[in-house]
């Protein structure tokens, strides 16, 4: 199972049915970008292992968490949130690290 997520994400492939539990705000009411981005990330997150997410000190203001995980930190290397501080310069470097790498999808808020 794990090798076979580890080589979709390296091929760059989406799971199947990996989008019908994106919000479509056809409601017509009005939210926050922020509040709707956070939704979008959140439902992706439950489909897409390999997405990462992180914020430069503002996460929950932004609404950029990950839910269903927790911070990527010293001995919880299998977080999915990143806290990069007010770090911006090193926010960036990390993810064109990783998008670099290829097999992760980050997302800074």
């Amino acid at each position: 199972m794990l090798a076979a997520e580890w080589q979709r994400a390296q091929t760059g492939e989406l799971p199947e049915s990996w989008d019908p539990t994106i919000p479509n705000f056809d409601d017509g009411k009005p939210r926050a970008t922020r509040a709707a981005s956070g939704q979008v990330l959140n439902a992706i997150a439950a489909k897409l292992p390999e997405l990462i997410g992180g914020s430069a000190g503002l996460a929950p203001s932004n609404n950029s968490i990950i839910k269903s995980s927790h911070d990527f930190q010293k001995g919880r290397y299998d977080g999915r949130n990143l806290r990069f501080g007010v770090r911006q310069h090193t926010m960036a470097a990390i993810l064109s690290g990783m998008a670099l790498h290829k097999g992760y999808t980050g997302t800074q808020g």
